[in-house]
């Protein structure tokens, strides 16, 4: 999740590369998805929603063309976080919308230990993000603690962290 919203943050502004083509990212949370009646044009009806939720109203139209002509880059977030019942459903859809807008780039965040090569056929590759050193740990900790409530620490976020690794 954090990866998928720095992604799209950094391309937002500017502080990352430009993809060919620039595409414009569009990140959903896919733990949204549900039901046995989820296809296509429901998740493109998310995607809508998703964009709405950053002022981008009444975009129904300038998505499905926009995903028609391969301008979006698609970032679904949390495979692992859709409930167990619903999970071989999104993965169909997700198949299936890579297959109707063929010309779209996808990017898809799973935990190592929940996914199983579901998309192997769907997707060109698969990356695995390596788990952050203690040094790492604590240099993006940092990076956070404006945000963290008066007189907090690093070190204590870390203990809490060992504590509770839930």
């Amino acid at each position: 999740s954090v990866l998928l919203r720095h992604i799209t943050h950094s391309f937002a502004e500017g502080r990352i590369d430009r993809l060919p083509d620039d595409p414009i990212p569009v990140l959903l949370e896919l733990h949204r998805l549900r039901g046995e009646d989820l296809d296509v044009g429901k998740l493109v009806a998310e995607l809508v929603a998703a964009v709405a939720r950053y002022d981008f109203p009444k975009a129904e139209n300038f998505l499905r063309q926009a995903l028609e002509h391969g301008e979006v880059i698609l970032l679904f977030d949390g495979l692992d976080e859709v409930a167990s019942q619903d999970r071989s459903i999104v993965i169909r859809v997700i198949q299936d919308t890579l297959a109707t807008y063929r010309k779209c780039r996808a990017v898809v965040t799973c935990r190592s230990a929940v996914y199983h090569d579901e998309l192997h056929e769907a997707v060109d590759q698969t990356l695995e993000i390596a788990e952050f050193s203690d040094q790492q740990i604590r240099r993006f900790l940092r990076s956070w603690m404006r945000a963290a409530p008066a007189g907090k620490t690093v070190e204590e976020l870390v203990q809490t962290l060992r504590d509770r690794p839930a």
